[in-house]
């Protein structure tokens, strides 16, 4: 090839005239020295790159998820049907030898049938909690706060208000004293109140359900939880609302 400036006749693969040093950049000379010189370098610089590039990715994926939370308004039947079976669960790992096979259905029934005394002085309506866990870490909420505005917060502590009473009927129990199957159902539920109540984990991509008496339309609630060391706390919760 011949140097642009002073005419030189250069051979092909140069970087620069060897008469007047003008460098030739643009030359496939150049370009072709520089990949076989340093060709070590940029594939180490490639890999890198392209490892940067999928970590950024995967930042970016495990943080597109959400802790979601609603609360729906639920009739009373669809409450008693849900706390029925919460009841139920319970009721048979604490009184494993009355639910032999064949006799579950039995006790399902004579439980249903108890469960709606046990809110007779219920008149806020249900409502139903659902919590889904959409990130990719796990989650344990920590606090469970709720109010009538224009009351001032308050925070949910089911184990500290029912811990008492599942500890007198336990007590009961472990006397030999012969509980009616109305306490029996009574001390499930409570257990399994106690049990769905803050502070819980959800591992990513698990969801719980709960549901609430005494949820007039106008409450308000808000949860209060910990991801990766960090505490955060949900929007306002309001019934039918996100």
């Amino acid at each position: 090839m011949v140097c642009p400036k002073c005419q030189a006749n250069v051979a092909s693969d140069s970087n620069f005239c060897p008469r007047c040093g003008t460098p030739f950049k643009n030359q496939n000379g150049f370009v072709a020295n520089l990949w076989r010189d340093n060709k070590p370098g940029f594939l180490i610089l490639s890999l890198l790159l392209v490892a940067m590039l999928g970590s950024i990715g995967y930042f970016l994926y495990s943080r597109t998820g959400r802790f979601v939370v609603t609360v729906e308004s639920v009739s009373k039947d669809e409450a008693i049907d849900f706390y029925t079976k919460a009841a139920l669960e319970v009721y048979c790992r604490e009184f494993a030898t009355e639910c032999q096979p064949g006799k579950t259905g039995a006790i399902e029934t004579e439980i249903k049938r108890v469960v709606p005394g046990l809110f007779r002085d219920n008149a806020g309506g249900f409502a139903r909690i659902r919590y889904y866990n959409g990130t990719s870490e796990p989650i344990t909420t920590t606090r469970f706060k709720y109010r009538q505005p224009p009351e001032p917060w308050r925070v949910g502590t089911a184990k500290t208000y029912y811990q008492p009473k599942i500890d007198r009927l336990q007590e009961l129990r472990l006397r030999g004293g012969n509980l009616p199957f109305e306490s029996k159902v009574d001390l499930a539920l409570t257990i399994a109140t106690v049990e769905h109540s803050v502070p819980f984990t959800l591992q990513a991509g698990e969801s719980k359900t709960w549901c609430l008496i005494n949820a007039s339309g106008n409450g308000e609630r808000q949860i209060e939880y910990a991801q990766n060391g960090k505490t955060y706390q949900t929007p306002i919760l309001r019934q039918n609302q996100t």
